[in-house]
């Protein structure tokens, strides 16, 4: 993650996103789904996974960050949560 100074209001979307986003990351398909994403990935993912994703994009709203896995989005939220980013 590129950002390294969090506002408050930044680290409570993240606690509130957490949970959701780390439902994404729990089925093996669904870590690399972001909704939208074309062909060249739709291949793998299952409307029940995109409805994952979705609802991932959803409740971290107001946040700008770069997707490149859903597993790798909750390790930086943890570790922003945590104080360690």
């Amino acid at each position: 993650m590129q950002n390294t100074t969090w506002t408050p209001e930044e680290i409570e979307i993240m606690k509130q996103a957490l949970p959701a986003v780390e439902a994404a990351a729990a089925n093996s398909k669904q870590d690399e789904c972001w909704p939208g994403d074309g062909p060249a990935h739709d291949d793998h993912c299952a409307l029940t996974h995109h409805e994952l994703s979705r609802a991932a994009v959803k409740a971290s709203e107001g946040l700008v960050w770069e997707f490149y896995s859903w597993s790798s989005t909750a390790s930086w939220m943890r570790d922003a949560i945590q104080g360690r980013e």
